[in-house]
Order: structure tokens, then C-alpha cells, then sequence
């Protein structure tokens, strides 16, 4: 007959074993629900704010998880009060960042420094209409995405001789790889910044456009020919697009 000793082991044993396979199951369990948190922001990067509200647990993983707050869209970076809450709690992660202009307000400024400080997190970066932006250097910026209206801002500044307008050269934006422009630009076949003595080496490049055809001449291929892996061209609904 088995000893009351033996019992009490073989009992700690089985106890101890199932602790570590909780424990285990446990750990599982937070590893998934902060890669769900992480695709959340993909879909709704204002979604993790509510995931955070569920449950105290849930809300423990949302703060320990940085990449659950890298995407900045256009509604928090244009308040103060949660554009520090994302910046803070995304730690040192690589920031995706949209930025309209709106009527402005005591705190545009203010938002506006934030993220300059921020400039070398960011890795994507969408602009409407804040062009000013692209005075700054960006080192780690991987893709920009601008709206039309970009090149009449950028050919009233060269009209003007003003000195801030954007280089797009290999200094100001090292690694950008990806660039898509949005809409109809007027005049994009002749605009300063598509000469090929400044155009980052692209991989990507996405155009958005109204125009009938892309000439293989124009300065805005022949600029980044040599690296352009892929070349994107959308036309308006109804009318055929390449790619």
C-alpha cells in the first residue's frame, strides 16, 4: 500500500504540473490577445481605447503593448491630449502618422512640435495640407503619402523664392521608399521636385491620377528609374487602370 508521504508527493507533483501548464496557458493567452490588440490598430487604431476599458487585465495588456499604438491617424494627431497619450505609450515602436490641416487651435503648434520631436520614429507619414512638415528631415521615413494640392503649395513657394520648399533629396528623406500621390496634380510633369539630381531612390511608386497617360519620359519615372520596383497607376472609376 502507497504511503500517506507518497500520496502527498505524487499530489504536490500533479498540483505543481497543472500551476505550470496554467501558468503556460496563461502566458499563451496574453501573447494572443496582444497580437489582436497589435492587428486592431491596423483596422481601427482608435480601437485599442476601448479594448483598454474592457477589463483591467485587458487594459494591462494594452499599456504593455507599444505596437498597439503606433498608428496616429488624422483624429488624434489633431488633439494635444491624445496625441501624447499615443506617443507615450507607443514607446520607441515606428510611428504611422496622418496629419490634416484644420482650423487651427491654441494647441496646433503645440502638436505640431510633438511630432517634430518625434521625427525619427516615423515611418509612415500622410499629409493634407500641412506641408510645412516637409521642411524637416525625416531619417527613417519609409513611405509619404501627400494630396494633390501639394504641388500648387510647392509652386507658389518657388514662385515666391522662398527657401523652405521640400528638396525630396537623399539627405532630407535617406530611406524613403514609398511614395504615392492622391488626386489630380496640376502641372506634376514639370514640378522642380521631380528632377532627378533630388529624388529619393524609390522602390514604390503609386499615382492617383485624372490624367489620360504616363509618358516612360516623364521626369517623375526617369527620376528613380533605376530603383523603381513597382509602379502603380489608378485612373477614375470608369476608366481603365495599370499597374
Amino acid at each position: 500500500m502507497e504511503s500517506p508521504s507518497a500520496k502527498v508527493q505524487g499530489s504536490s507533483e500533479v498540483d505543481a504540473s497543472t500551476s505550470c501548464i496554467a501558468s503556460r496557458a496563461q502566458i499563451l493567452y496574453l501573447d494572443i490577445l496582444s497580437a489582436i490588440f497589435v492587428n486592431l490598430a491596423l483596422e481601427d487604431p482608435l480601437g485599442i481605447l476601448y479594448a483598454g476599458a474592457v477589463c483591467h487585465q485587458w487594459r494591462q495588456v494594452a499599456l504593455n503593448t507599444p505596437k498597439a499604438w503606433y498608428m496616429i491617424p488624422h483624429s488624434v494627431s489633431s488633439h494635444l491630449k491624445y496625441l501624447k497619450l499615443y506617443l507615450d505609450r507607443s514607446g520607441n515602436v515606428p510611428l504611422h502618422v496622418e496629419m490634416r490641416k484644420v482650423k487651427s487651435t491654441e494647441d496646433t503648434e503645440a502638436e505640431i512640435e510633438l511630432l517634430i520631436e518625434q521625427k525619427d520614429r516615423i515611418q509612415c507619414l500622410t499629409i493634407v495640407r500641412q506641408y510645412h512638415l516637409l521642411r524637416y528631415s525625416f531619417p527613417n521615413l519609409q513611405k509619404l503619402v501627400l494630396d494633390a494640392h501639394f504641388l500648387d503649395e510647392m509652386k507658389l513657394l518657388e514662385n515666391s523664392g522662398s527657401e523652405t520648399v521640400p528638396s525630396f533629396s537623399s539627405t532630407q528623406f535617406p530611406h524613403l521608399r514609398v511614395f504615392e500621390l492622391l488626386g489630380d496634380p496640376p502641372d506634376w510633369f514639370n514640378a522642380k521636385i521631380w528632377r532627378s539630381r533630388t529624388m529619393p531612390p524609390l522602390q514604390r511608386l503609386a499615382l492617383y491620377l485624372y490624367l489620360p497617360e504616363i509618358l516612360p519620359s516623364d521626369p517623375c519615372l526617369t527620376a528613380c528609374a533605376d530603383s523603381l520596383v513597382s509602379l502603380t497607376i489608378k485612373l477614375p472609376q470608369g476608366r481603365n487602370h495599370s499597374e
